[in-house]
């Protein structure tokens, strides 16, 4: 599989769960992090999981084993992706999903999938292949993987198939996921979905990484979509 064997960093509603809001993290990096984060806008009522990713050999940083949900040759809007990688990746977090639902009974409506970097890549393709309908993505200096494929509707992918809002953060001085992969994947869905669900935020003088502002957003959006308690 493609997540650790270690468990994921969870942050437990204090009383009966009814949303819940599971996110990726980038390369190299592990759920802790952003569980430590999250913990200072939670809201009582939602469980947050930050899952782990199994470290592999990654072709960008020179074969290294780091964490990582999938390989990566370069950051580079038409280099080659690892598409196997990428759909085990999928798989593995929506057997996580579905995990998750069944423990806390909550329906998919009350899901929130997000990711910061190569997380949010695989939240955004898992959530757009993902049959049942979410309560939102959070996107966090991000990119559309196999985007030429989405564009085409080509092996079944579709960037309209998922309807539930989408919030995209990105610093608008980040030299690793540089903004236009950002701008360029929401015109995409904005194109295909033609609704009013969507919103990208750049912030100002941010590099690859989140900030007070944007976690201030994200909360935002997250109690629009599960509410306040």
């Amino acid at each position: 599989m493609a997540t650790s064997s270690k468990l994921p960093f969870t942050i437990n509603a204090t009383g009966t769960t009814t949303g819940l809001f599971i996110f990726l993290h980038g390369l190299g990096d592990t759920g802790y992090g952003w569980s430590t984060m999250f913990e200072a806008i939670r809201k009582k009522h939602i469980k947050y999981v930050f899952p782990n990713a199994e470290s592999m050999p990654v072709t960008l940083n020179f074969g290294m084993k780091m964490p990582s949900w999938f390989d990566i040759a370069a950051l580079d809007m038409s280099g080659k992706e690892d598409e196997a990688g990428i759909k085990k990746a999928a798989e593995s977090i929506r057997a996580l999903i579905k995990k998750e639902q069944e423990a806390a009974s909550v329906p998919s409506e009350r899901v929130i999938l997000g990711g910061f970097s190569m997380g949010g890549a695989l939240a955004l393709y898992t959530g757009l292949t993902h049959k049942e309908p979410l309560g939102g993505m959070v996107l966090l200096s991000s990119w559309l993987p196999l985007r030429e494929k989405f564009s085409k509707n080509a092996d079944g992918l579709s960037l309209a198939s998922q309807k539930c809002p989408i919030f995209q953060g990105h610093g608008d001085s980040d030299q690793m996921v540089k903004t236009i992969f950002g701008s360029k994947t929401h015109e995409l869905l904005a194109e295909s979905r033609d609704d009013a669900g969507m919103e990208f935020k750049l912030y100002k003088g941010l590099g690859h990484s989140s900030s007070e502002e944007e976690l201030h957003d994200v909360a935002a959006f997250i109690e629009k979509q599960l509410g306040s308690a």
